[in-house]
């Protein structure tokens, strides 16, 4: 996924491997993790090198074995976010459906979806579905294992990704990369009324520079007016059981020198996946439910303003 990470003590060991010496082993270490933590782990997701959820005889049998591995990643649910489902029904949501919550307010204008993090695509098809009608929906996410599911799932319910004319795109990045949200922006013809984020801005936290550079990463990729669900981590969860934990303080300034404003946080449950109900607790981790706003009298990205 887009730099995400759902068992955060367990680092496990980057698979790039580089001469050391003495003068550089300290720096090679650093930067095989950065890779690490960035890119090679979520492609060890998917080819079933990296399961620390599983006991080790299960571990062992997933190498190489990309379909099952993909079927045991641990928070695969098998269908969308419950809170991006009723996000529709909410004051936002509504403003979305009627257009009003958008810097373009001319008639036939198109409006933008992005999902970061997007893995096997379930999530895209309900933004597809949705009844905001997006034009254009950008599946972003750092393994291309991950995307390769994403599009199987979405032919299968009648969706041709990446083809001429059709509203789905998928994009294979790591969004903390320079240039990576100029791309997107590019593909997608400008900045985003809707992005939607389920566990993957709490690992970017994680990388080098994370926090400052995944703020100003959203707040180039929503428009002005434009609105964020983020879905990350609760500290209130006592328990380590996968997703990354952040406290309600830190939700609060994840965006702190951005023009993306807070509109609401709320404490929550994920929802259940096998991986969630085999740890036998009575529900689901908690979570932080998060709505953003981007001031709609800020000044528009430069790039997303000369596309749109």
């Amino acid at each position: 996924r887009a730099s995400i990470d759902h068992v955060s003590t367990v680092e496990g060991e980057s698979p790039a491997k580089k001469p050391r010496t003495k003068s550089n082993a300290g720096s090679i270490a650093a930067d095989e993790k950065e890779l690490w933590m960035r890119k090679d782990k979520w492609d060890a997701w998917y080819d079933g090198r990296f399961a620390p959820h599983l006991p080790r005889e299960e571990r062992e049998d997933l190498v190489g074995k990309r379909d099952l591995a993909a079927s045991k990643l641990p928070w695969r649910g098998g269908h969308a976010a419950t809170p991006l489902r009723q996000f529709w029904e909410t004051k936002e949501g509504r403003i979305l459906r009627d257009s009003s919550g958008s810097s373009e307010k001319g008639k036939g204008s198109v409006r933008k979806a992005v999902e970061m993090g997007c893995g096997t695509g379930e999530n895209l098809l309900e933004l597809l579905r949705s009844p905001v009608d997006f034009g254009v929906v950008v599946g972003v996410d750092v393994a291309e294992a991950a995307l390769d599911y994403a599009k199987g799932n979405l032919v299968s319910n009648g969706y041709t990704p990446d083809q001429k004319g059709s509203r789905c795109k998928l994009i294979c990045t790591d969004i903390l990369q320079v240039g990576s949200v100029d791309s997107i922006l590019a593909s997608a013809g400008g900045a985003f009324d809707f992005l939607f984020d389920c566990q993957c801005y709490h690992c970017l936290r994680s990388c080098k520079d994370g926090i400052k550079l995944a703020a100003k990463a959203y707040e180039r990729l929503v428009k002005p007016g434009g609105y964020l669900l983020m879905l990350c981590g609760s500290d209130e969860e006592r328990t380590e059981r996968g997703p990354v934990r952040l406290s309600r303080k830190e939700v609060e300034h994840a965006f702190d020198g951005t023009t993306l404003q807070c509109v609401s946080i709320e404490g929550f449950h994920f929802d259940w996946t096998p991986t969630y109900r085999r740890q036998k607790h009575g529900k689901p981790p908690r979570g932080w439910i998060s709505v953003w706003r981007r001031n709609p009298r800020a000044i528009g990205d430069s790039i997303a303003s000369g596309l749109a």
